[in-house]
């Protein structure tokens, strides 16, 4: 979601049919959390490492679904916690997949507290395809720590500050993370092209996987393409939109 302008993502897997809220307000970054996390977090706004984070992303299983005009709402539980989850839709053009009860689903949306009651405005949700979606987000809750610290120890490094920060990852553990073969912005030139392609896109809802292979047709294979879809989304730099084809830029 970082992407970073946002610095974890989102969402990995999976092709079922999904439902967008239109209008969806643009991200500064895309993070995978889990309930417990937010709970734990004082005040109104969430935090990973001290940095602020605009939009959530949540795996975990349905429970007591209320189906209201223009609203549905339901809890979310994965084991860390429950959330309450809103989400809003006209009820004539709804396509959202149908909810059940233990239903496991991913959630995209901000946060939201009112008289010391947290919960979640969906943006987005999904039925996942399988556990390993939920396997998948937590690898990505704990990376998240990890890429944050190795982001402000490359922030240092800019600043001509040679000596290791209190509280940062030592070099042996940083090195693994970072891409060796990339150049300006922490991409190879091909990534460049790509995100380019995706941040210029004027279309509201993104821009298909298909339109981006025409237009790096004869520089890019269309299987490299993928791979950098597949690395952008993990990474948060871009978040699927209307389908799992169709890519936004969390920096748009």
């Amino acid at each position: 979601m970082d992407q970073s302008g946002g610095f974890m993502s989102s969402p990995s897997g999976g092709s079922p049919a999904g439902s967008r809220k239109p209008g969806m307000s643009k991200a500064q970054n895309v993070v995978a959390m889990t309930v417990g996390q937010i709970l734990r977090c004082p005040g109104g706004e969430i935090t990973v490492e001290n940095r602020p984070v605009a939009i959530i992303v949540l795996i975990g299983q349905v429970k007591n679904i209320q189906s209201h005009p223009g609203r549905t709402n339901f809890h979310l539980d994965d084991k860390t916690g429950i959330m309450e989850i809103t989400y809003f839709h006209d009820d004539e053009t709804k396509q959202e997949p149908e909810l059940t009860d233990e239903a496991i689903v991913k959630v995209v949306g901000h946060f939201k507290e009112f008289q010391g009651r947290k919960s979640l405005m969906a943006i987005t949700f999904r039925i996942c395809a399988s556990y390993n979606e939920l396997t998948c987000h937590m690898l990505e809750v704990m990376y998240t720590p990890l890429k944050l610290k190795q982001i402000q120890m490359k922030d240092l490094e800019k600043s001509g500050i040679s000596h290791q920060a209190e509280g940062a990852l030592p070099n042996s553990i940083i090195a693994p993370l970072m891409d060796r073969g990339s150049t300006a912005g922490g991409f190879t030139p091909n990534q460049q092209r790509v995100h380019a392609i995706i941040a210029n896109s004027s279309d509201e809802m993104g821009i298909h996987k298909d339109d981006i292979v025409r237009q790096c047709q004869g520089i890019i294979n269309k299987r490299e393409i993928e791979s950098i879809l597949q690395m952008m989304t993990s990474e948060g730099h871009i978040f699927s939109t209307v389908d799992d084809d169709t890519f936004k830029s969390t920096d748009a």
